[in-house]
């Protein structure tokens, strides 16, 4: 047996229909979670924008937080690091909050109702945006390393 042999775990797209979509499957669980994550950010209140008609091509459901944004490298370490998991940590906020998140896939909430999620963060006057997009993210073979370019 060679011993500097390494098994490697990885996960498919599909990774992403399991948490997301099945997950939170509705208007209310996802929106809910978005509106924890704007807790968790100590957001001193939040927008949400629903327009009437959901069914309309087009249609956007905008959640918006006044929380302390991340930066770049807080996007790439924590937002973007599935499972990254506060809570269980005893983790708080930096403005003494107990930090509501449990699983570390709220950011993946907004699959249960749209197909494009479009994030957004502003901290100190600099801005970090991405798109992630539930189609593209489900048909890699694999998420392990997936890499993309914020627009902005």
């Amino acid at each position: 047996m060679n011993a500097n042999r390494k098994l490697k775990m990885n996960f498919a797209g599909r990774f992403i229909d399991l948490l997301g979509q099945q997950m939170y499957g509705g208007p209310v669980q996802s929106v809910a979670e978005l509106v924890a994550n704007a807790w968790d950010a100590d957001a001193s209140g939040v927008d949400i924008i629903i327009p009437e008609n959901l069914t309309k091509n087009g249609a956007e459901i905008v959640v918006k937080d006044y929380g302390k944004g991340m930066s770049f490298e807080e996007v790439n370490q924590y937002y973007l690091y599935i499972g990254y998991e506060r809570r269980q940590r005893g983790e708080k906020t930096s403005g003494d909050r107990l930090v509501m998140g449990r699983k570390g896939i709220g950011k993946l909430a907004g699959f249960g109702i749209a197909e494009n999620i479009i994030i957004r963060s502003v901290q100190d006057r600099h801005v970090v945006q991405f798109d992630l997009n539930y189609t593209e993210l489900k048909a890699q073979p694999s998420l392990e390393g997936f890499e993309f370019t914020p627009s902005v």
